[in-house]
């Protein structure tokens, strides 16, 4: 009776160590860190915009493979669910830091004049980031017919961030704030075993890169360095206009 008691308890663990590990989902929420009272600065901000940064793999592809899958997925799913995510956490980062926010889905051609001078700042965020992939693959043909793929190899994120902040009237880039992957130790390569893991490597790093990179945004705003720089327009402003 014992002995079946111990291997009825074997077949349990040998049962959950073979289970399989369930795919992990992209997970894209940030919340503010710290609150602060309304500094009387308005803000339009833009929805940002994904150039889609150039994927750099290494393949010795025959049949599809993460090279071919982790860049699709990406440009066609995840890098608008980044956009969305991006935008949102912004929103509640810069009404956090006590700024106004103006609503305007075009800022240059919906909006007269008047409307853009009661805007101090209009904000293009850029995503320029994207997967790399560097992937060895070997193609095993049976007499019987079937066909064996197998991958492996490592993935990463390289690129960056940028956030400028833009005079609405001039259209002049006043501040710009870029945060790179190699900052947020995206860019170390991780490795894979098969096609499967690599598709959960890519969404794993990106859900540990994503409130490290919104950390990042929150501290480079600085409500301070805002204020001086409006002060710097006006002054110039006042000087153009005073100029005979």
């Amino acid at each position: 009776m014992r002995f079946r008691v111990i291997v009825g308890s074997l077949v349990l663990v040998l049962y959950a160590c073979a289970a399989p590990k369930p795919a992990p989902t992209l997970n894209l929420y940030y919340s503010p860190t710290v609150r602060a009272q309304g500094n009387n600065i308005t803000i339009l901000l833009t929805r940002p915009s994904y150039t889609g940064s150039q994927q750099l793999s290494v393949s010795t592809n025959k049949e599809i493979g993460p090279d071919d899958t982790i860049p699709a997925i990406y440009t066609n799913d995840y890098s608008v669910r980044l956009q969305n995510a991006i935008q949102t956490d912004l929103e509640k980062i810069l009404i956090a830091k006590g700024f106004m926010l103006a609503r305007s889905s075009d800022p240059w051609s919906d909006s007269t004049s008047s409307d853009m001078s009661k805007i101090d700042f209009t904000i293009f965020t850029i995503i320029d980031f994207g997967p790399q992939v560097s992937n060895y693959q070997r193609v095993l043909h049976f007499p019987t017919g079937s066909v064996v793929v197998m991958n492996e190899g490592t993935v990463a994120f390289t690129g960056s961030l940028i956030i400028k902040f833009v005079d609405p009237l001039t259209k002049k880039t006043i501040i710009a704030k870029t945060v790179t992957m190699a900052s947020l130790d995206a860019d170390n390569p991780i490795e894979y075993e098969d096609l499967t893991d690599a598709e959960n490597k890519a969404t794993e790093l990106i859900n540990k890169f994503y409130p490290r990179l919104l950390t990042k945004i929150e501290k480079s705003i600085s409500t301070d360095e805002l204020l001086a720089a409006l002060t710097d327009i006006k002054t110039h402003k006042d000087k153009t206009q005073s100029a005979p």
